[in-house]
């Protein structure tokens, strides 16, 4: 059943109260209310997960709010374009790329950004907090070019001593020293498995020199053994040798006595 449009409701940024209503009106819709969300990005950072993504903690999907998702939920038309003025007269908003968008309802959520026109020199030498897609972008530049060369000394001022500016100091503190312990341990394996390798091959190589000298030894010992037994099977032979010789040498000797006897015995004793 078609229901008509009765109400323009145009949202202007994607900040959390206008998560919190998309949210809100995808639950609980209402019928002939047009929701419009005009926004410059098609995501938005949670504040509260901001620290944690400065100090390395979470990835930037994982703080950031996917609003083309959330309009889909709200059926709301997504708009991703800069809004350059109001017409209230006619109830228009201005968009820098697309025609004036009609309005019956108007709510603006487009987050807070610091006043540098009003400090000499900030808007030359600062960063602001705020547009938050700003800070990231020149943070993770920061980060990268540390992380390719950790040795350099880097200075980070921050103006503001309030809750804000010290959770900030801490979390790029702690993200900083994180990329350093990363390249530490990282240089600290690489020796570790140089050492080790260089142990393994030591080791090897002592266990092969000492697996030949084993078979050098076991091979003489073998030698020896064999030498052993071929001199003590020689000095046998020869001993046999010269045992059988002396025997035989002993009995034609007995016998040759005997011989002498038996002569003497018949030739001197009368029968």
């Amino acid at each position: 059943m078609y229901t008509p449009i009765v109400k323009d409701l145009v949202l202007v940024g994607g900040g959390h109260s206008h998560v919190i209503v998309l949210k809100m009106l995808g639950m609980r819709p209402i019928p002939g209310v047009r929701i419009t969300l005009i926004t410059d990005a098609s995501d938005t950072p949670y504040s509260g997960m901001l620290p944690g993504h400065i100090a390395g903690f979470y990835s930037r999907d994982e703080c950031h709010i996917d609003l083309r998702s959330l309009a889909n939920f709200a059926q709301a038309q997504l708009y991703i374009d800069r809004v350059v003025g109001l017409d209230l007269s006619n109830n228009k908003v201005i968009c820098a790329n697309r025609p004036p968008v009609s309005f019956d309802l108007l709510s603006l959520d487009i987050g807070s950004t610091p006043a540098t026109i009003s400090v000499p020199g900030a808007a030359e030498y600062a960063i602001p907090a705020k547009p938050v897609a700003q800070l990231l972008t020149y943070w993770e530049k920061v980060t990268e070019n540390f992380a390719q060369n950790p040795q350099q000394v880097i200075k980070i001022a921050i103006v503001g001593g309030g809750v804000g500016g010290v959770e900030l100091a801490l979390s790029m503190q702690a993200n900083l020293q994180g990329i350093i312990s990363q390249r530490v341990g990282s240089r600290g394996a690489g020796e570790q498995g140089v050492e080790e390798q260089g142990t393994g091959s030591r080791e090897q190589g002592a266990r092969s020199k000492g697996a030949g000298s084993r078979e050098q030894g076991s091979r003489e010992q073998v030698s020896r053994e064999q030498g052993s037994r071929e001199q003590g099977a020689g000095a046998r032979e020869q001993g046999a040798g010269s045992k059988g010789a002396g025997s035989r040498e002993q009995g034609s000797r007995e016998k040759k006595i005997i011989r002498i006897c038996k002569s003497i015995y018949f030739n001197v004793i009368p029968n």
